[in-house]
């Protein structure tokens, strides 16, 4: 038997489920920053599951084989389900499910025209959040470098969030949002709970940095602008 939670393993995976190539470096270079977050995490004096850490953060956008959007609310609810199908722990299920971090009740799942099989997606476990945080770190750090000060400014992922969360509801609800809305608050604070766990240099690793590099020129080629839009003020 296979062990289902080597890397080379779930790559396979990724691959056979229809994800693009795009979306599967983006998975390696989240689960890069998830290990470094992940000791850091541990420092502190949080004992971690790494083989979970690693699988989840790997897997954690195997929805988007199914919903094909990047931005669909959904690929998360469906990519837990699809890891539980193919094997992985409740543990592994979880930090998939829940690595959008932002939906806290039934209501809001609604909104966003989510599929909401738990009352809330909200990262519990130090595992869900330091998968959740690193897919969120990578997102932020790639809009707010053009930012000389990101590392001091408060208020830099907030701002690059902020264009993402409208082009979903936009897309998914009919609901128009503003800087004020709960979805970007509770992100905003997650943001603000765990970047005492990362730091500059996770973005020098050579390795990490060859990743991606090869992940930007697979969105390029796949029809994405880069960087994304970025929000240079909030109402």
């Amino acid at each position: 038997m296979p062990d289902i939670y080597t890397k080379d393993y779930i790559i396979e995976l990724l691959r056979k489920a229809g994800l693009h190539e795009y979306k599967i470096l983006h998975s390696l270079a989240v689960a890069s920053l998830a290990f470094k977050i992940a000791k850091e995490v541990e420092k502190a004096g949080h004992p971690i599951d790494m083989k979970t850490v690693r699988s989840g953060a790997l897997l954690h956008d195997i929805g988007i084989s199914q919903t094909i959007d990047d931005a669909s609310p959904s690929h998360a609810a469906i990519g837990g389900e699809l890891v539980r199908k193919y094997g992985y722990s409740e543990e592994v299920a979880r930090c998939v499910q829940d690595h959008e971090a932002v939906v806290a009740t039934q209501e809001e799942g609604k909104q966003i025209g989510m599929q909401m099989n738990r009352d809330s997606f909200l990262p519990q476990t130090w595992e869900e959040k330091i998968v959740a945080y690193a897919d969120l770190a990578l997102f932020i750090v790639s809009e707010c470098l053009r930012e000389k000060d990101f590392w001091e400014n408060s208020h830099c992922a907030e701002k690059a969030f902020f264009p993402y969360l409208q082009e979903v509801f936009r897309k998914y609800s009919t609901i128009e949002v503003d800087s004020k809305h709960p979805f970007l608050q509770r992100e905003y604070a997650f943001h603000q709970e765990m970047k005492k766990y990362i730091k500059p240099e996770f973005f020098e690793d050579e390795e990490y940095k060859k990743v991606v590099g090869q992940m930007h020129k697979a969105q390029k080629a796949y029809g994405l602008k880069l960087p994304f839009p970025y929000a240079e003020k909030l109402d």
